[in-house]
């Protein structure tokens, strides 16, 4: 179907770039802070977001490995340390982008399972 102009969600934002991590370089991703956005209009409203870079918020996490063959009870327990808190925020496209041409999509739940796997295992 095609989309009518008037159906199309338009929207201003006021962006700053934040300094990009070893991580950002690795996924080759660039990471902005939102400092105001509009959805229709002109007037810029202010973001309520922390700032990423400046949290310090760590994230550990406990995991009971249980054969349930045997027992119900955990053998023993997993503890993952070190993580630290991440937001991932996922819009339609068609909404958002003009270009589309240049298509990158993430998996998130292929993502997670892998990234648990590696830890885990490695």
């Amino acid at each position: 179907t095609e989309v009518q102009k008037s159906d199309r969600m338009s929207f201003n934002a006021r962006l700053k770039p934040l300094t990009a991590s070893n991580m950002d370089e690795l996924e080759k991703r660039r990471r902005y802070l939102a400092d105001a956005v509009t959805l229709m209009g002109d007037y810029l409203n202010p973001v309520k977001c922390e700032n990423p870079d400046e949290r310090s918020r760590k994230v550990s996490i406990m995991v009971p490995l249980v054969n349930w063959t045997s027992s119900p009870d955990p053998i023993k327990s997993l503890n993952i340390h070190g993580c630290s808190e991440r937001c991932i925020v996922t819009a339609p496209r068609k909404s958002l982008c003009s270009n589309m041409d240049t298509v990158v999509e993430f998996n998130v739940q292929l993502t997670f399972w892998t990234y648990l796997a590696v830890r885990v295992f490695m």
